[in-house]
């Protein structure tokens, strides 16, 4: 999406109203500063964990991780580079719903 320009402005429109600069900073440190590994092994719900082969800016080791440590996960990954699930939903839609019908 960093090359469709309607879409980038559209975005910064959004997210200079989500926050003030301080707040969205504070949630920032709050979310990339807070580690809950050690909590993983008691969720008890199964997990589907949907990540993009290519994505840019997270890591696919981290979804990884995640099906590693949740005791009843699935990663499944699908193809792009974009970590906004919004912007390319059908795929990721049929995942989800088939995970949910499936149980």
């Amino acid at each position: 999406m960093a090359g469709d320009e309607e879409f980038r402005r559209w975005w910064n429109r959004i997210g200079r109203r989500a926050a003030a600069p301080t707040v969205a900073t504070a949630v920032r440190t709050v979310a990339t500063g807070t580690d809950l590994r050690h909590r993983l092994p008691a969720v008890s719900a199964p997990t589907l964990v949907l990540h993009r082969r290519n994505c840019l800016n997270v890591d696919v080791g981290h979804a990884s991780y995640l099906a590693h440590h949740l005791p009843d996960a699935r990663l499944q990954t699908t193809a792009g580079t974009d970590a906004l699930w919004f912007t390319d939903a059908p795929e990721l839609v049929q995942r989800a719903v088939a995970f949910l019908t499936a149980r």
